[in-house]
């Protein structure tokens, strides 16, 4: 590995730490969103169809930014054995999510 490389934190082959980032705040958001859909399925009784699962969720995530599942199992395993690494990750999705306005702000 490069001496640039450890400095930005491109891992080789791995997803680099802003594309990560990206990835992993549209999967939180994926997250809450299908409990929430999930909330009210069970309120209005309509368990007929469960296209809006999980796993279709995080497909499409990882399609949008043509990144393969191994890819990022490969790259999320390289970032739990560098811990720093992904705690910086999640501290810079929490500056984001700070910046956001809330949804109660946008009405």
């Amino acid at each position: 590995m490069s001496s640039l490389q450890a400095c930005t934190g491109a891992e080789g082959d791995g997803i680099p730490p802003d594309k990560m980032q990206r990835i992993l705040y549209d999967m939180n958001a994926a997250e809450v969103y299908s409990t929430l859909v999930q909330k009210e399925q069970a309120i209005s009784l309509n368990r007929g169809k469960n296209s809006d699962s999980l796993a279709h969720y995080y497909n499409e995530i990882l399609a949008h930014y043509n990144v393969t599942q191994a890819q990022f199992d490969k790259s999320m395993l390289w970032y739990k054995s560098h811990p720093a690494r992904l705690d910086s990750i999640y501290n810079k999705m929490i500056v984001d999510l700070a910046k956001e306005p809330t949804a109660a702000a946008k009405h």
